[in-house]
């Protein structure tokens, strides 16, 4: 293409392999693997905007088979605000990996502004979701043992959460790690070697979809759910059939 319209941005394909040298779209090169990571990013804010969006949305009148809390008034701002808070940091968390990619550009200030704030929020988030899977890991056996007791479920229904409550547990650290490296590194001046803390986030990522596959395989959170709140003695909330 030896002339492209001004009001349109050229794209050149590469005459070698697209995974190995990608497609440029005007000055940046977009490699596979990159716009891999991107996309994820992307689908991980439109997930927390979709929450925020489906917290104002409960249904109150359909009624089936299982158990479902109802959480508070309070509880759902608290969601809301967390929920903002997350679509906010991924958002600038994409665009920390973005420049660094080269696809957008920053004063040297602000980009270091952006950067400690967005993987100190990212750090805080992910550090208090590996306590909250740890404490599962803790009060599962317990959960299992009294839901066979009671004929609620039976063992084999409820395990396979314990592995899940792993994924996530490593899922969540490997964020804690990829961002607190990120954030040592603005602080130190010490350079860390970017490729470890993209395996850091593309294995977190990875995790997070195996997380997916095997609550579809086994079905075992919602029944973990249910058995919990069989078993509150005061729950903060209250329960309905769904």
């Amino acid at each position: 293409m030896d002339s492209v319209n001004s009001y349109n941005t050229p794209v050149e394909l590469s005459s070698g392999s697209f995974f190995d040298e990608g497609i440029k779209i005007g000055d940046v090169r977009v490699l596979p693997m990159d716009a891999l990571i991107g996309g994820l990013y992307i689908v991980y804010v439109g997930y927390y905007i979709k929450k925020f969006i489906d917290s104002f949305r409960d249904d109150q009148t359909t009624v089936t088979t299982t158990v479902h809390r109802m959480p508070t008034l309070r509880e759902r701002v608290i969601q809301r605000i967390i929920y903002t808070a997350q679509a906010l940091s991924a958002s600038m968390l994409f665009f920390d990996w973005g420049i660094n990619k080269g696809w957008f550009t920053l004063e040297c200030v602000a980009r270091t502004t952006l950067k400690v704030i967005a993987h100190s929020t990212s750090v805080l988030f992910w550090g208090y979701k590996c306590i909250e899977s740890i404490y599962h890991l803790i009060e599962l056996p317990k959960l299992i043992e009294k839901s066979s007791k009671y004929h609620v479920y039976e063992k084999a229904d409820l395990e396979p959460e314990i592995v899940a409550e792993w994924i996530t547990l490593f899922s969540n650290f490997a964020f804690v790690l990829a961002s607190g490296l990120q954030v040592l590194s603005v602080i130190t001046g010490v350079v860390i070697a970017a490729g470890s803390i993209e395996f850091l986030v593309m294995s977190s990522m990875a995790l997070m979809v195996a997380r997916i596959v095997f609550d579809i395989l086994f079905g075992s959170h919602e029944k973990v759910v249910a058995a919990r709140l069989m078993f509150e003695d005061k729950p903060p909330g209250y329960t309905q059939l769904r």
